[in-house]
């Protein structure tokens, strides 16, 4: 075991960058979301697996790449203004929205100041988004059945109290 002048041993000084950049990589390909990170210009300069298999695009063919140049029309969207807010806030921001890239899925997305530019993070959340419908549709439902019963309730005790009082005054 070897230390320095200050008593550190050589295990305890930090890791080469190398070893920081795979480590990175591992945290990026691990965490089983989307992630891409760009820079203040929206370059693309990380783009992880989750990200490429939802955009259908591989990280060497966006990396480096302007975003709104992969995405037209994406920065007039409501993400693509709340991407602009957060890069001129420099504030973390969360949205649900539609993608803009494959229609009919709903996206969960985290932005974050990264650096001089972004990070973003998103997962699918299709599927909650259909559990909510339809949990909606069956709201609405029993409340327009509860209401329709109520009305019904309304309506029998109303002409039973008219025939008692018929009755009472023969």
């Amino acid at each position: 075991m070897l230390r320095n002048e200050f008593g550190v041993t050589i295990s305890d000084l930090p890791r080469q960058p190398s070893d920081s950049e795979s480590e990175l990589r591992l945290i990026l390909e691990g965490i089983g979301e989307g992630f891409y990170a760009v820079d203040r210009d929206w370059r693309i300069r990380r783009f992880n697996s989750e990200a490429a298999r939802h955009f259908g695009r591989s990280p060497l063919d966006v990396l480096g790449r302007n975003l709104w140049g992969l995405f037209p029309g994406a920065r007039e969207t409501e993400l693509g203004r709340l991407f602009l807010e957060a890069m001129a806030t420099r504030k973390s921001m969360r949205s649900e929205t539609a993608s803009v890239v494959i229609a009919g899925r709903w996206l969960s997305y985290g932005l974050f100041p990264l650096g001089d530019g972004l990070g973003v993070v998103f997962r699918d959340i299709t599927d909650r988004k259909k559990a909510e419908e339809q949990r909606d549709l069956l709201i609405r439902e029993l409340d327009h059945r509860v209401k329709n019963t109520l009305a019904s309730v309304q309506a029998i005790a109303g002409q039973t109290f008219r025939d008692v009082e018929a009755n009472a005054r023969q």
